[in-house]
């Protein structure tokens, strides 16, 4: 009984870990598609509003909130990406 019980045991194990890869290579494609609607998004925004320069929040000190342009690249985003193919 304790053998079936290890191998059961071992073959859930093995299954567990096969699901678990395919998800993390799942959130990478996501990840991926996404960075790259947000880039584009990003992209046409710079240009359209003759913008240099965009910082990322977390690496920045300091800044006039008027600077933020947080809001207005995710509205953007949210009207234009309504899915987010993964193939």
């Amino acid at each position: 009984k304790i053998k079936v019980l290890e191998e059961s045991i071992k073959a859930k194990n093995s299954e567990l870990t096969l699901k678990n890869n395919e998800f993390i290579l799942f959130k990478k494609k996501i990840e991926t598609s996404f960075s790259k609607k947000l880039n584009s998004i990003i992209r046409d925004y710079s240009l359209e509003n003759s913008i240099n320069l965009i910082l990322n929040k977390e690496n920045l000190l300091m800044a006039k909130k008027n600077l933020d342009i947080t809001q207005q690249v995710f509205s953007i985003f949210n009207e234009k990406v309504i899915k987010i193919d993964l193939n």
